[in-house]
């Protein structure tokens, strides 16, 4: 499935498109840089995504140079998971919100929870929200409760 990077499947063993999640990553460090080049800083900057962008956005967010204001991934799952945290240390205490919906066939909720586990190991200020919807958001969800 075509996205942001190529996703062969949601299996906790299945390969990784590294080339692709590198480029995309880029793509967004660069769009960070851009703003911080203008005037805004890293601080008051928040990334941000749904599915496979939520999947990006907390990649890119963790592996970004400068700490952050906040990461959120909406229905979401940890890539890159075995690189993580690596030697990003920039952001081991940002805020990060992962919204997930437990009635979720395409990210299953259970992504979310491990997703949640994962970070928690080396970044403790992750707060998982779970909603009573597929993989779709809300206004609870984009208007952060």
């Amino acid at each position: 499935m075509p996205a942001w990077y190529d996703l062969f499947g949601l299996s906790p063993d299945v390969q990784e498109d590294d080339d692709g999640i590198a480029n995309a990553t880029k793509y967004v460090h660069d769009l960070i840089d851009a703003e911080i080049n203008a005037g805004i800083s890293a601080k008051r900057t928040v990334v941000g995504g749904f599915s496979t962008g939520g999947a990006l956005a907390l990649y890119a967010g963790l592996t970004y140079k400068e700490p952050l204001g906040a990461i959120v991934g909406l229905s979401s799952f940890l890539l890159q998971r075995n690189k993580l945290p690596g030697e990003h240390k920039a952001n081991l205490q940002t805020p990060i919100f992962l919204g997930h919906g437990t009635e979720d066939l395409l990210v299953p909720f259970t992504f979310g929870q491990l997703t949640a586990d994962a970070i928690k190991q080396f970044n403790p200020n992750v707060e998982l929200h779970s909603y009573p919807m597929d993989h779709n958001i809300c206004p609870q969800v984009v208007f952060i409760e």
